[in-house]
């Protein structure tokens, strides 16, 4: 069995991971603009930018 909490991402290993997520919505997307979905890619790819940026 395993401690659920040495699985999960934290700092900034959580946040190069979000990038990389982002990166793969970009590409599974294509450019495709999903209504209700997109503003909320749109603002989570912000977010992950701007994390790295303290």
């Amino acid at each position: 069995m395993v401690d659920i909490a040495t699985i999960l991402y934290r700092g900034r290993t959580a946040v190069t991971r979000a990038a990389e997520v982002r990166r793969e919505l970009d590409l599974i997307l294509g450019g495709q603009k999903t209504a209700p979905l997109q503003p909320l890619v749109d603002e989570l790819a912000d977010l992950v930018e701007l994390a790295f940026t303290d």
